[in-house]
């Protein structure tokens, strides 16, 4: 699929890079809305990258990974990889959410999602090596909810779930398909 030529381009398919309900969910809901009548399949790809990816280069390079290779598995018109991770702003540590998106043409694009600052405590603890999610679940006093709420989700008390935030990111990540400005050989 050309790049910043979307139209006529309902019938695709995109593949996930995951299982996570709430990737998938939000790669539905994005994918559907932007190409109507496309099909969305998740699926587990065997990457290198951290289980808990700590800066921007380390969360994109993991979208990055898993984008390339849901659409190298697949065959499919996109490959999603959506990952979530940590960074460190002017304010403290915080959480932050990359969305890549890889077609059969070798074309990668990324967009990046909400960032929220992590409460001191938890960020002390991933960063000694746990994950996030263990965490956050101990924190809600919940389980598996990186497949729902997910840490923004529970610190924003539900005004943005993990989903939401991987819909921006998501969307970000699109544009190159999305506007005509894209096109042609100068821009690739």
């Amino acid at each position: 699929m050309e790049r910043g030529n979307v139209q006529g381009a309902s019938a695709m398919q995109a593949v996930l890079a995951s299982t996570n309900r709430a990737k998938l969910m939000a790669t539905q809901a994005v994918i559907t809305r932007v190409f109507p009548d496309s099909r969305v399949r998740s699926v587990t790809v065997a990457v290198e990258v951290p289980a808990q990816p700590i800066g921007d280069e380390q969360t994109q390079a993991g979208a990055i990974a898993r984008a390339r290779a849901a659409v190298s598995q697949s065959g499919a018109d996109f490959g999603i990889g959506l990952e979530g991770g940590l960074r460190q702003t002017l304010a403290g540590w915080a959480l932050c959410s990359w969305a890549a998106v890889a077609d059969a043409h070798g074309t990668v694009a990324v967009g990046g999602g909400g960032i929220l600052l992590l409460p001191p405590h938890v960020v002390e603890r991933v960063l000694a090596g746990e994950e996030l999610s263990p965490v956050m679940d101990e924190l809600a006093q919940a389980t598996e909810t990186r497949h729902g709420l997910g840490a923004s989700g529970i610190l924003s008390g539900g005004l943005i779930d993990r989903g939401h935030i991987f819909e921006d990111a998501l969307i970000c990540a699109l544009v190159p398909w999305l506007h005509p400005a894209f096109q042609g050989p100068s821009s690739r």
